[in-house]
């Protein structure tokens, strides 16, 4: 599994997916940093990444658009970086074997316990 990791979120998780096994990058280490996220959909989707965010209203609206998607995990609520790595490594273990292909997963932190959804998005869901 190919993640990107949106600069929003901390640079921490690209080393905690490596660990796991994934390839993980980040936005800011690609030079992309600022970019907009609609430009960022080409390099996403040229990549085959799964991109990790929690720019939740953007970037459900621009995969909406796209057909084919290797998925969107979205982190919802608020999170210091302790609470995204913790979320991330307790998270990465579920989805090893799991298609993410035009899937969008919701990850939040309820009352300690991580919780995740999954939902079909994309332009022929």
């Amino acid at each position: 599994m190919r993640f990107l990791i949106d600069e929003c979120l901390s640079h921490t998780l690209v080393d905690i997916a490596n660990s796991c096994g994934c390839e993980a990058h980040h936005v800011t280490r690609l030079n992309r940093g600022g970019t907009e996220d609609r430009h960022l959909i080409p390099l996403i989707l040229n990549g085959d990444f799964t991109l990790v965010t929690n720019n939740a209203d953007d970037f459900r609206r621009l995969y909406g658009k796209v057909a084919l998607h290797a998925g969107l995990i979205l982190f919802i609520g608020q999170m210091n970086r302790p609470m995204q790595q913790r979320v991330f490594r307790d998270f990465l273990p579920r989805i090893s074997d799991v298609d993410l292909i035009n899937t969008l997963v919701e990850v939040r932190l309820d009352n300690d316990t991580v919780r995740t959804s999954f939902h079909a998005i994309g332009s022929h869901c």
